[in-house]
């Protein structure tokens, strides 16, 4: 019998009070983070499967995560319950939980056993290590085909999934200045458009509720434009727009600095 039926069965008998067809609404927004992160050859990080925000209620899940096995190796953890989210743990310490490493996708199923008892986050319901390989280049993680939340054993919808990725830097992608924002715990995406002509987007995301601020630094390393402080209420992805103003055409460092410390940065190039 099939994994996905397996759960559904489960969640059916098990946790009891199911509806009449699939859960429709919110929906759940699952993002892989880190969203963008710089590593080199031979680091470790973690990749988390996070609800970024509070949507339909699940108390199971299907991820098919799948990930490029040029760039990065998946590192088993010991033991494999470590890699259950504290989402889930916390809801319920009893859970059905099966996973399966493959060459280029990790299949991995959780389902709460605890009667009536549903998540919505936000929050991470799952961890898994992975080690960049040798050589330079873009890693992405995505949501393969299968890839599907429940609630007591009917489809929870719309599902929205959101990549991740890390670049791999040996040194000869001019980013070795760049902090690694894995390690750091505060997230820097690339600003979007990039290039730009002079107004962007740029998204990051926290490890927690707490100040933070946006700086802009040219080649020269001169600090050319900020945000004020301002405080964020939960973890998340947030998303900000920025008017570069009469900032020249040129390569610029984006940071992202934290009332605790966390520090992340990204370019950004202006073209007038």
């Amino acid at each position: 019998m099939r994994i996905r039926a397996i759960v559904s069965m489960l969640c059916v008998l098990v946790c009891g009070l199911g509806v009449a067809g699939p859960v429709t609404g919110q929906g759940v927004h699952l993002g892989i983070v880190p969203l963008e992160a710089v590593v080199a050859p031979g680091d470790t990080f973690l990749v988390e499967l996070r609800i970024t925000e509070a949507g339909s209620e699940f108390n199971a899940f299907d991820v098919n995560l799948g990930f490029d096995p040029v760039r990065v190796a998946f590192v088993p953890t010991v033991p494999v319950s470590d890699q259950r989210g504290a989402l889930m743990t916390d809801a319920c310490a009893n859970t059905f939980h099966v996973f399966t490493s493959e060459a280029a996708q990790l299949r991995i199923t959780m389902s709460l056993l605890c009667a009536s008892t549903f998540v919505m986050g936000p929050g991470v319901i799952y961890q898994v290590k992975f080690r960049a390989l040798e050589g330079a280049g873009e890693a992405a993680f995505i949501c393969n085909t299968g890839t599907q939340f429940y609630r007591a054993g009917y489809f929870v919808n719309p599902l929205v999934c959101q990549p991740g990725s890390v670049t791999v830097d040996d040194g000869t992608l001019g980013l070795s200045d760049i902090e690694d924002s894995a390690r750091s715990g505060v997230l820097l995406g690339p600003p979007v458009p990039n290039p730009s002509r002079g107004w962007g987007v740029l998204s990051f995301t926290l490890p927690r509720a707490e100040a933070a601020r946006l700086e802009i630094y040219d080649a020269a390393g001169r600090l050319v434009a900020q945000r004020p402080d301002r405080n964020y209420g939960a973890a998340g992805r947030y998303v900000e727009g920025w008017d570069a103003g009469t900032l020249p055409s040129g390569v610029y460092l984006v940071r992202l600095v934290t009332a605790s410390g966390l520090v992340a940065r990204t370019r950004w190039t202006l073209v007038r």
